[in-house]
């Protein structure tokens, strides 16, 4: 047990700093990126900055996959889970902005049983699958893979906020229609009150009432 504990340590001491400092500055330096493109203001920047990190992992995740020196696997790794910090937490704040505020915490729960659903439940099962199936060393390359789908995801979801966000533009542009126009009340020459468009003349000798509009019109009437 001695000898064992001894021929281990290293793997587990690169472990622990492996997992415990790629996370954590992946997060960090996911915000601050995030940040600096605008925040949640503009929903397509920012899925635009996680998915060139999603791209970035592709090619990482294709490193370990074929590499056979256990340092070089360990420091992909290691970016890997930096680039993953980098999407989780920015993608997670996307996601609960981009619905209304009535709905973001019926959204919240969805979103964290997709997570432990179709991530954390389904990694390990149809990883222990393949390794009993192919081998472990199949099961792992599975695992490191798994980024290829979130980078399609994150493709789709730039394509979502695009449209959403050409469709609000077109809206916010179009010109205000004419049964929306609001409407004066003048008082010709002869005294009698006349409807006009605002902006619009009543006619020669028509003065503004200073009670235009409906509330002014029914307190004449």
């Amino acid at each position: 047990a001695p000898a064992l504990a001894r021929r281990c340590a290293p793997q587990v001491l690169s472990f622990a700093l492996v997992s415990s400092t790629g996370p954590l500055l992946g997060v960090l330096a996911g915000g601050w990126l995030v940040d600096r493109v605008g925040g949640y203001t503009c929903h397509s920047r920012c899925l635009r900055v996680l998915a060139n990190y999603t791209v970035v992992g592709i090619g990482l995740a294709a490193g370990i996959a074929l590499s056979e020196s256990a340092v070089v696997v360990i420091v992909l790794i290691w970016c890997l889970l930096v680039v993953g910090g980098a999407v989780l937490a920015p993608a997670t704040g996307v996601l609960l902005t981009a619905v209304p505020t009535g709905v973001r915490t019926f959204a919240s729960a969805i979103s964290m049983m997709s997570y432990n659903v179709l991530g954390y439940f389904l990694a390990p099962a149809v990883s222990g699958v393949v390794i009993e199936y192919y081998g472990i060393r199949w099961g792992f390359r599975l695992v490191v893979s798994w980024v290829v789908f979130s980078c399609a995801f994150l493709f789709l979801a730039i394509c979502a906020a695009d449209a959403v966000e050409a469709s609000s533009s077109a809206t916010n542009s179009a010109p205000p229609r004419e049964s929306q126009r609001p409407f004066s009340l003048l008082r010709d020459a002869s005294g009698q009150l006349v409807v006009t468009a605002d902006g619009t003349r009543g006619g020669p000798g028509a003065s503004s009432h200073p009670g235009a509009g409906a509330t002014g019109y029914s307190q004449m009437l």
